[in-house]
């Protein structure tokens, strides 16, 4: 695609001086080189089986060109305008062939962490359920407590389990970050109190088991 943008650009630019040229060789050899050009354009759109829609254009540009050769030499305005006709057919190929250039993706993903909600203590398991969205996509999502990673997850419902008997008791910052195909981020942050003290031992409800094992 670059090798066609180029070669246009180059086309477009002999066509350009050839309209400035007074003298018929000079104005000649420049739309000829201009030719050449756009046989350029035409092998590599084959070659790379490129962009069909602009070859029509590239074709029309050339039949101008040669309509403007033809023309006598002293028919000046009549020549430049088929070199004009010839640039716009080109210039609307190279429009064509750029609007399909891929775009560059700067835009961070947004994300909103949605459990647990803000509270002042929490201890045990807890899951950590996050909002990630993006216009092209989320490839990964990365949670830390403090520096830490505690989990990583590249598909939605994006979350991950955090057990706080690893962490000590205090206050700690919760961050949850995604990333898109393209390596932009968005980070959201929580503060997270972990309180391992507040864990409640379930009741202990089972009967001792007894077995007499003398005398037999």
């Amino acid at each position: 695609v670059i090798n066609v943008i180029e070669n246009i650009r180059s086309s477009v630019d002999y066509m350009s001086r050839a309209k400035q040229y007074v003298t018929a060789a000079g104005i000649q050899g420049l739309l000829t080189s201009s030719v050449f050009d756009l046989d350029d354009v035409l092998k590599v759109l084959a070659e790379g089986n490129l962009h069909e829609e602009v070859v029509p254009h590239i074709d029309s540009a050339k039949g101008f060109l040669a309509s403007a050769m033809a023309e006598p030499e002293s028919n000046t305005a009549e020549r430049n305008n088929f070199i004009d006709l010839a640039i716009a057919a080109a210039e609307t190929g190279r429009d064509l062939t750029v609007s399909v250039l891929p775009a560059t993706d700067t835009v961070d993903p947004v994300v909103t962490i949605t459990s647990p909600t803000s509270v002042s203590a929490v201890f045990g398991l807890v899951n950590i359920l996050v909002d990630a969205t993006d216009e092209v996509g989320i490839s990964n999502v990365i949670f830390k407590v403090d520096q830490t990673v505690i989990g990583q997850d590249n598909s939605a419902p994006f979350e991950a389990v955090l057990n706080t008997t690893e962490i000590p008791d205090g206050e700690h910052l919760l961050t949850v970050t995604a990333i898109d195909p393209s390596n932009n981020s968005g980070s959201a942050t929580m503060a997270l109190g972990i309180d391992n003290g507040s864990v409640v031992a379930p009741p202990d409800t089972t009967n001792p088991t007894i077995v007499v094992t003398a005398p037999s």
